[in-house]
């Protein structure tokens, strides 16, 4: 499933959201098929053969770059896990675990464009990931390109489906208080984004 900020690249061409989009960073979440015996496609082998140079970065997880692109595999983290790299041997690749990611992979939807399709997350929860994970990122500019894409967003969002994506989700206090408007910011647009739906 196509996550991360490229996903507002999908949802300007089947939602019309219009989005500006300033990275070449892209990122792919994968899962572990619960039947050990399954295998997926080779794509490591894929993205090679398409120009794409692995790189082994120092914690032991392999990035593809090239023309002007860098290609990453995420996975859901496991609760309490240190591991820094998972690898996916299903699909011949490395993926760094993080959080949360289970919301975006229990709502996805396909986008259709002529003669490929891909799997994204539904833009609410999209929208709700942002919120949780934008208040933790360490850099300012990381935390207002994720507000700014929530903002974006909220005038295309489902209320009903938005509601059906919280309801699957259980907070610790910890991230609770992350998503509180004043932690959030004193911009408006971010206080009212945030008060209106949680």
């Amino acid at each position: 499933m196509l996550v991360g900020s490229w996903v507002m690249v999908v949802y300007k061409a089947a939602l019309g959201i219009d989005y500006d989009l300033r990275t070449g960073d892209i990122d792919f979440a994968v899962t572990i098929s619960r039947r050990g015996h399954s295998k997926g496609a080779d794509l490591d082998k894929i993205f090679t053969g398409l120009g794409y140079s692995p790189a082994i970065m120092g914690s032991g997880i392999v990035k593809y770059s090239g023309k002007g692109y860098s290609i990453d595999f995420i996975i859901q983290r496991k609760g309490g896990s240190e591991t820094s790299v998972v690898p996916v041997i299903q699909w011949n690749v490395t993926a760094e675990p993080l959080p949360f990611l289970d919301i975006l992979l229990g709502f996805p939807q396909r986008a259709n464009f002529g003669e490929f399709s891909i799997r994204v997350p539904i833009p609410e929860a999209y929208f709700i990931h942002k919120l949780i994970v934008a208040p933790k990122r360490p850099s300012t500019t990381d935390r207002d390109k994720d507000f700014n894409q929530c903002a974006v967003i909220i005038p295309h969002l489902d209320k009903e489906r938005l509601i059906t994506v919280m309801k699957t989700q259980k907070f610790s206090a910890q991230y609770k208080k992350y998503s509180s408007p004043p932690v959030i910011g004193s911009d408006f647009r971010h206080t009212c984004l945030v008060s209106s739906y949680l």
